[in-house]
């Protein structure tokens, strides 16, 4: 949100603090410039779910259930297979048929964005650390969700 406001603020001024330069158009990345993999980020939830949440005082309807990867990429090789055989008349259900192993790969991949131009061009700076965000975040979620109700 802070990167949409610090956006509006310099469309408004054009060309007045970039030495010319427009923003209109551009791309920026915002994050807070922490490199997380995706299961350290699921894990980090999990955390803050288990810690924060008492389980008699709020029932979440965010129920996360850790899958290891090695059956996952059993379950995608068999998918690929039966597809690649049966040329997609035999279906193993939706979902199962979209679990392949480029799938997998695509899903398992680490991405870290860096918010240079941001910083440079908005003078962006991130707000909150990434357990700062994630507590802040299911917080408001249980907030909006069921209200009265209060965290630990």
């Amino acid at each position: 949100m802070l990167g949409h406001l610090l956006l509006e603020a310099a469309l408004l001024n054009r060309g007045e603090r970039f030495g010319g330069r427009d923003p209109a158009g551009e791309a920026f990345c915002v994050s807070n410039e922490e490199a997380v993999k995706n299961e350290d980020f699921w894990f980090s939830v999990m955390k803050v779910i288990n810690t924060a949440c008492d389980p008699s005082k709020v029932k979440s309807t965010m129920d996360l259930v850790f899958i290891p990867e090695s059956p996952l990429w059993a379950i995608g090789y068999v998918s690929e297979l039966n597809q690649k055989i049966f040329k997609g008349r035999v279906s193993l259900g939706r979902d199962i048929d979209m679990l392949t192993p480029g799938m997998l790969t695509t899903a398992v991949m680490d991405y870290s964005y860096t918010s240079a131009k941001a910083k440079e061009w908005l003078g962006y700076e991130p707000g909150f650390t990434l357990d700062e965000a994630i507590q802040k975040s299911l917080y408001d979620f249980w907030s909006a969700h069921f209200p009265g109700k209060k965290l630990n």
